[in-house]
């Protein structure tokens, strides 16, 4: 559990929040965010990726129930964009997510995770490595 620093104001959190390092979090105003951006065209284009990306991913979740199969593929499609680079029709990922952090995160097992993880690198999908993953979303015609 995290206990969060409030510069801004001191109220209590509302959110708990688990991380796998130590963090220090910071309330800051919104209107700053908005003005920090508006200084950097490079901010309001990644935030315009990013905001894209999570709003067709919500539509795809809220438009079918998906398998386990697509969960996983959805969460590591939505990992890579977030935290990956997009380049020659693929997506690359230095920060290596491991299969237990997916399970938890999906509220999966991890022997479901590893054996569709399997199933992506046996379809092409996915190439995984220690110290990170490629994600070639072009080859599954339904993503």
């Amino acid at each position: 559990m995290l206990r969060t620093r409030h510069h801004v104001s001191r109220q209590p959190a509302t959110s708990s929040i688990i991380t796998l390092t130590k963090t220090v979090l910071y309330k800051i105003p919104a209107s700053e965010v908005t003005r920090k951006l508006a200084e950097r065209p490079a901010g309001i284009q990644a935030l315009h990726k990013l905001l894209t990306h999570h709003t067709l991913l919500l539509k795809t979740r809220i438009a079918a129930q998906t398998s386990n199969y697509d969960k996983v593929l959805q969460a590591l499609l939505h990992l890579g964009y977030l935290y990956g680079e997009e380049k020659n029709n693929a997506i690359y990922m230095t920060m290596y997510f491991s299969k237990k952090m997916l399970a938890n995160y999906l509220h999966l097992s991890y022997a479901t995770v590893a054996s569709i993880c399997k199933r992506l690198v046996a379809q092409g999908i996915l190439h995984d490595e220690p110290h990170g993953m490629i994600i070639y979303p072009k080859a599954d015609a339904n993503l």
